[in-house]
């Protein structure tokens, strides 16, 4: 039992120097309906999917300080996504929003008027836009696509832009299920999350 502890332990001080402290993406308990590397019909999940009680209008909060690098508005894919830069080398991916918090909604309405087009996408200069960790950036939605109200959130290498995984955040996530393995299957992965199926793999009972 002390060394369960212990190893948890271990784990959560990893977690914590590789991000720094950070806060979560919303007030409600981390229930997943999505997690990393899920096989999607033509790529992996890059990030998870984070529950919302299938409502909208729940406070987005930012994981950790920083500036927003990325805004954008698309009718399908991400919908209303932000992107954050921190100073620890991530950066925090915040999508199918409702809308932005008052400020940044503001500025990019603004533009939509500007350009006269809905759909949108701005790479604010770095301070324009400085976050702070805990801030609200926006609120819960079922924008672009996706098949019900929930938050996609991503964490990436700021230098690389290749996907992190979020759980090693160490969210303490609502997860009772155990795993059972079905079946194993190889795959060729590029950089951008396409694969290409190479060969099944034989389970041995």
């Amino acid at each position: 039992m002390s060394r369960i502890i212990v190893l948890k332990l271990i784990l959560i001080f990893v977690s914590t120097n590789l991000f720094g402290q950070i806060s979560p993406p919303l007030e409600i308990p981390i229930n997943i309906s999505g997690t990393f590397g899920e096989l999607r019909n033509t790529h992996f999940h890059s990030g998870i999917d984070i529950k919302t009680k299938g409502k909208k209008g729940l406070s987005i909060y930012s994981i950790n300080s920083g500036d927003i690098i990325r805004i954008r508005i698309s009718k399908v894919g991400y919908g209303k996504s932000l992107y954050i830069k921190h100073q620890n080398g991530t950066i925090s991916v915040y999508a199918h929003l409702e809308k932005f918090s008052k400020k940044i909604e503001t500025h990019i309405k603004s533009l939509q008027y500007e350009k006269k087009t809905y759909e949108i996408e701005d790479f604010p200069k770095k301070g324009e836009f400085s976050i702070n960790k805990g801030d609200v950036i926006g609120y819960s939605g079922n924008s672009g696509s996706s098949s019900g109200p929930h938050l996609h959130f991503e964490l990436r290498d700021s230098n690389t832009n290749e996907p992190l995984n979020p759980l090693k955040l160490g969210f303490d996530l609502i997860d009772t299920i155990k795993p059972i393995i079905k079946s194993l299957k190889l795959y060729r992965v590029s950089k951008d999350g396409a694969f290409d199926f190479l060969k099944d793999i034989e389970i041995k009972k």
